[in-house]
């Protein structure tokens, strides 16, 4: 595992070099934190890398936030991480909200996205 930050955001690579190889970005929902994903990590770094990151405000990112923290600036702050480690287009998991995070970007028709797959309860 590689952890890193980039503008205050805490995020994590697992499962080796992503250089040439399809990636899966897993985000934790409104204001989650990567290790919610744990339990699937194993299974997914079988075949993928896997980035896994903290949103601003929670786990190991900054606590601040920007004031009037929207949508959009949360998409920013998924786009950062991938721009850190040089990965377009991802294969992303979200949980909850993250859909519209990552729609409110603009990025949910331009092909940025490989596949998303939202969860939900």
């Amino acid at each position: 595992m590689t952890s890193g930050t980039v503008d205050g955001l805490h995020y994590e690579l697992h499962g080796g070099p992503i250089a040439g190889r399809e990636v899966v970005l897993l985000s934790s929902g409104l204001g989650g934190s990567g290790a919610f994903w744990a339990p699937q990590m194993q299974a997914l770094t079988a075949r993928w890398p896997v980035v896994t990151y903290d949103h601003r405000g929670t786990g190991r990112s900054v606590r601040e936030l920007p004031p009037h923290y929207t949508l959009a600036h949360m998409a920013e702050d998924m786009v950062k991480v991938m721009d850190a480690l040089k990965i377009t287009p991802a294969y992303t998991h979200m949980w909850l909200m993250d859909s519209a995070i990552k729609d409110a970007f603009g990025y949910g028709d331009k092909g940025f996205w490989g596949l998303t797959v939202t969860y939900s309860f």
